[in-house]
């Protein structure tokens, strides 16, 4: 009994620390949620309407149409990140004697605040002195002043910098994973004859299947409530090309002054986002049952 209080009263600080942060801002937005708390307007100060802001989630086509940007900008991202992170985790397994001067520079990018990683690239995408820019215009491959400036390519240029920052997890989590690997099928590949590239195709990609399925299930999580990054290269712009569905809340919350709908819309994309945080866990569960 003794124990059992002393290591209560030792996690206690986090359980309040977390019920602070985690818990009590949840069912403050749960709460402002079913009323029509907008300060903008003088007539709605808080009055109880029950679910008719969840109904309008449904009716809301600018939703919609953030929710499109942000699949497509998850989706691709995640695919880009998977792709790139398991080939340079390959690559950076195989050059063993360089491993400790480039796994250092790989993961560089993650070292960077996400609003950081944002300033940068807002400088090199800027139009008159941004080196990105200015080695479009070299090649003839992009006219106007800023790459982020056109509706038709801010997307992708958003796209292109959260790849460069995420794909180094997905190589580090790859490399050290490729470590673990049993090394008799390789072995046995090699006295067959086998090519690198086979091997790579039929045995090392083949035992990465679980790693990497689980890296985009976190990493689409990571995409679908992103926020800083995209804010700072774009805040949404131009028009609503970049609007991810964080920016739109934001902007019904803190532009709008919308306080009910914007909790409504939060409270729903934090269980969409828990929803996908349990699939996660529930499928690391089942995969170590299944290697008992």
């Amino acid at each position: 009994m003794l124990r059992f209080r002393s290591g209560f009263f030792l996690v206690a600080p986090l359980l309040v620390l977390l019920v602070t942060v985690c818990v009590l801002p949840f069912l403050i937005a749960a709460y402002v949620s079913v009323t029509d708390l907008n300060l903008a307007l003088s007539g709605r100060s808080g009055a109880f309407v029950g679910m008719e802001n969840y109904r309008q989630l449904l009716l809301d086509h600018e939703l919609h149409r953030s929710l499109r940007t942000t699949f497509t900008f998850a989706f691709t991202s995640v695919i880009g990140e998977l792709v790139l992170g398991v080939l340079l985790g390959i690559y950076l397994y195989k050059k063993r004697t360089q491993q400790s001067m480039l796994i250092p520079l790989v993961a560089l990018p993650l070292l960077l605040a996400p609003v950081v990683t944002g300033l940068i690239w807002r400088l090199l995408y800027q139009g008159e002195f941004g080196l990105v820019s200015y080695l479009l215009q070299l090649m003839g491959l992009f006219e106007e002043a800023s790459i982020t400036s056109n509706p038709s390519t801010a997307l992708f240029a958003v796209v292109l910098v959260d790849v460069w920052q995420w794909t180094p997890f997905v190589a580090l989590m790859v490399f050290v994973q490729r470590t673990l690997l049993p090394k008799s099928p390789f072995e046995a590949a090699a006295l067959d004859g086998a090519s690198p590239v086979v091997a790579v195709r039929t045995i090392t990609i083949p035992l990465l299947v679980p790693l990497i399925a689980m890296l985009g299930l976190l990493r689409f999580i990571d995409a679908f409530r992103e926020f800083d990054k995209v804010f700072v290269l774009t805040s949404g712009g131009p028009g609503s090309a970049t609007e991810l569905i964080s920016i739109y809340a934001w902007r019904i919350i803190f532009r709008n002054w919308d306080f009910g709908y914007g909790a409504a819309l939060s409270v729903a994309l934090y269980l969409v986002i828990f929803s996908l945080s349990w699939l996660v866990f529930r499928s690391r569960a089942w995969r170590q049952s299944e290697t008992k």
